[in-house]
């Protein structure tokens, strides 16, 4: 499912001009594939400083106010500079949820809460579901609240 979610989100981003979600989707494919080949030995946890968060931060921002104007400049893509965010973020806490870094939950609760404005937008009920579903899990990461442990 890790894989199959992902790719399907691929092709309905496309799909829909949100070029740059495409992306963030074949990094989640990419992340899903490495985890699962480096399953059993583990990951190091990380204990990462405010001012590298702070750089961090700043980084992705930058990286998707760059990646948003050429998307807007060069393609046809729908919420450009939104998109790119998305996916920057998505990035970095898939990278930082990969080394147990709590602050992960916070871009991905950015992320799921912009993806579901996105396609809200974009008329795409079920993908806004999914994305609320993800919401909440991203919650119950945020908050250790264990919603979903069987």
């Amino acid at each position: 499912m890790g894989i199959l979610g992902p790719v399907l989100l691929l092709i309905l981003s496309w799909r829909e001009k949100l070029y740059a979600e495409p992306v963030l989707q074949a990094v989640y494919i990419a992340s899903a594939v490495v985890g699962w080949l480096n399953v059993q030995g583990g990951w190091s946890k990380w204990q990462i400083e405010l001012e590298v968060h702070l750089f961090l931060f700043t980084l992705s921002v930058g990286i998707a106010i760059v990646w948003g104007g050429c998307l807007k400049r060069f393609t046809s893509a729908n919420f450009p500079y939104l998109d790119a965010l998305v996916a920057s973020w998505g990035m970095l806490a898939t990278w930082l949820m990969m080394y147990q870094v709590h602050a992960c939950w916070l871009y991905l609760l950015a992320v799921n809460a912009l993806s579901i404005f996105i396609y809200l937008r974009r008329r795409l009920l079920i993908a806004a579901c999914m994305f609320v579903l993800y919401f909440i899990m991203s919650i119950d990461g945020c908050f250790q609240l264990h919603w979903f442990e069987l």
